[in-house]
């Protein structure tokens, strides 16, 4: 993969050990600087313009493009059709990103298609693999999983992440259970003192714009 660096990015200035350390399984094999072509050593500082070439498998190149450029997410399935679910699609309900919602009460479900008439409600089981994969979650750019079940919720953003969802958000109400989830490459929601915690999400009208922590 080549991939040339903007005077913004998050990797200017950054040495190639540095580089390692944020993205372990992806290796600078050649950069090129001014039309000259070298192979860095770790003490190699990147520099706006240069043009990077990496290697590794896919879905690490995948996870590291989608971590340096920020992009907008357009479609977003929520699993759990709670208070916080219901409060993120009063937000988003005017705007233009496809949502769905997968709740395993049928009552409930029946409560948001009528709250939300533009709303796609599936009524399931949205922490089962077959649910999962017949509604398509790997094409979604974002998935919520916000049952009341912490370990459900974990356990099921870790399949996720290997369908190659690009954002997992995960709802947690017992912190001890973070460290699980420490390694995965998911964003959590946690609820401490009525707080409800969302980083590195900026909503917006047009979407769900994220911003890239590299």
């Amino acid at each position: 993969m080549e991939f040339k660096i903007k005077p913004e990015s998050h990797l200017c200035q950054m040495s190639l050990s540095q580089f390692r350390k944020h993205f372990p399984h992806v290796i600078i094999c050649a950069i090129e600087r001014e039309g000259k072509l070298s192979i860095p050593d770790g003490d190699f500082i990147l520099q706006p313009s240069d043009k990077i070439f990496l290697t590794g498998n896919r879905s690490e190149i995948v996870r590291f493009h989608n971590k340096i450029r920020p992009r907008v997410i357009k479609s977003l399935m929520i699993i759990g059709a709670g208070k916080i679910a219901y409060y993120l699609l009063n937000i988003l309900k005017n705007s233009k990103i496809e949502l769905k919602v997968v709740e395993i009460n049928r009552q409930r479900a029946e409560f948001f298609s009528q709250e939300f008439p533009e709303l796609y409600v599936v009524n399931g089981d949205g922490t089962a693999k077959d649910i999962l994969l017949e509604e398509r979650a790997a094409h979604y750019d974002a998935i919520a999983t916000l049952t009341g079940v912490d370990e459900e919720n974990i356990i099921t953003s870790m399949f996720l992440n290997n369908l190659g969802v690009q954002k997992n958000i995960t709802k947690i109400n017992r912190t001890s259970l973070l460290e699980i989830i420490d390694n995965q490459d998911s964003q959590v929601l946690s609820r401490q003192k009525g707080l409800l915690l969302i980083p590195l999400c900026t909503l917006s009208a047009d979407g769900i714009t994220r911003n890239s922590p590299a």
